[in-house]
């Protein structure tokens, strides 16, 4: 058996967890306040392009004329007003804190449908295309589609299998991103892109099941991209099948996708004008399934190597936090946490893990994300 300097045992099985905030996909997706502000630049970038181009939306292969169609003006003028609700409060996330406490839950919806448009066109096609994006007038970003430290994690992760490459079963993830950065990154290492999320969910569990442990990564917030409603879109009524907020194939331009969202739009009125059961994929950590805070207090308390990306444990999030952090310091086994931030608030941390010993700072690197020793000997 292999020993270390110390002379203990080497643990081959040690269980790794990275745990990833806003930072893991700075590369490519704004946080906090710049969120806000460019869900409103998306919204006026689309409104422009309807009210100064014809734009020709495709039904059953003819096409029709719908300059300033106004079912897409309204769609993107909320879009606009939810970007500034949410500038107005700080974050996306404190809005919808805001509306939960409210109980203003189908004003939460729209939100949710609202912020899967935005992810959807900035992640499939906005932030391919390098937008130059503006933040102040000092300073202009420019976004990837996929955040390079994600391919760089999974070239290192990512194991041979039978017919498509695997995660290595010790390696998991717990996330408070909506963004699919992570299972887009997975992804590229398949022979070709898969033709759904639930199809990408078959290679790379991510969805909320009956099963959580046995999904690779856990969305504390869930994700964007998909919503069911109750009676529609399945065999039966009464039955609830999800489907993506616009189908994977109709993202391959605005104007394609721009149609498809004009059709997909009407189902999501229905269902709020049926008062249908509706469920989007998104669902805060204050909305969980308890088999979802289960499934990651489980993984935090297996954890023997915590590597913490790019999250700042922001108060509103801080009890379920410590419940999470509370389960790692209670698991048996050799511990150890690694954090990984810009500007890391060290008194926080060490608050938040009692002053466990065996806890490292490290500045977040721009190029890759931490790999344990423990993983690569």
């Amino acid at each position: 058996m292999a020993l270390r300097k110390d002379g203990k045992a080497l643990n081959k099985k040690q269980k790794i967890t990275y745990f990833l905030g806003a930072g893991a996909s700075f590369g490519s997706v704004p946080i906090w306040q710049a969120q806000s502000t460019s869900m409103i630049e998306v919204a006026v970038r689309i409104l422009h392009s309807l009210k100064d181009e014809e734009r020709y939306l495709t039904r059953d292969g003819r096409e029709e004329d719908r300059p300033k169609n106004k079912m897409l003006h309204d769609i993107f003028s909320n879009l606009k007003d939810h970007g500034k609700l949410a500038k107005q409060y700080g974050s996306i996330d404190i809005y919808a804190k805001r509306l939960y406490l409210l109980g203003l839950k189908e004003e939460l919806n729209n939100l949710k449908f609202y912020l899967s448009v935005y992810f959807d066109l900035w992640e499939n096609m906005l932030a391919g295309e390098r937008v130059e994006h503006k933040f102040n007038e000092k300073s202009k970003v420019l976004f990837e589609k996929i955040d390079k430290r994600y391919y760089s994690l999974f070239s290192i992760l990512l194991e041979k299998g039978d017919s498509y490459p695997k995660l290595n079963e010790n390696v998991s993830f717990i996330s408070w991103n909506y963004d699919l950065q992570l299972e887009r990154a997975y992804e590229s290492f398949l022979k070709e892109e898969t033709t759904s999320l639930v199809a990408l969910n078959y290679h790379f569990p991510f969805m909320e099941n009956d099963n959580m442990e046995s999904n690779k990564i856990i969305h504390l917030n869930g994700f964007r991209g998909m919503f069911q409603v109750n009676g529609f879109r399945g065999m039966f009524q009464g039955t609830i099948e999800p489907y993506e907020t616009v189908d994977r194939k109709y993202t391959t331009d605005r104007a394609t996708y721009l149609n498809a969202l004009f059709n997909t739009y009407s189902d999501f009125n229905k269902g709020r004008v049926a008062e249908m059961n509706y469920h989007n994929t998104i669902r805060y950590a204050w909305e969980t399934t308890s088999a979802k805070l289960n499934a990651a207090k489980s993984k935090m308390r297996e954890t023997n190597v915590l590597v913490i990306v790019g999250y700042s444990f922001p108060a509103f999030n801080r009890e379920i936090d410590q419940t999470l952090i509370n389960e790692f310091l209670a698991g048996d086994g050799n511990k150890k946490v690694v954090y990984q931030d810009p500007n890391p608030n060290e008194d926080l941390i060490n608050l938040l893990f009692k002053n466990f010993k065996n806890l490292t700072f490290e500045k977040l690197n721009k190029k890759q994300f931490h790999i344990p020793h423990e993983f690569l000997f």
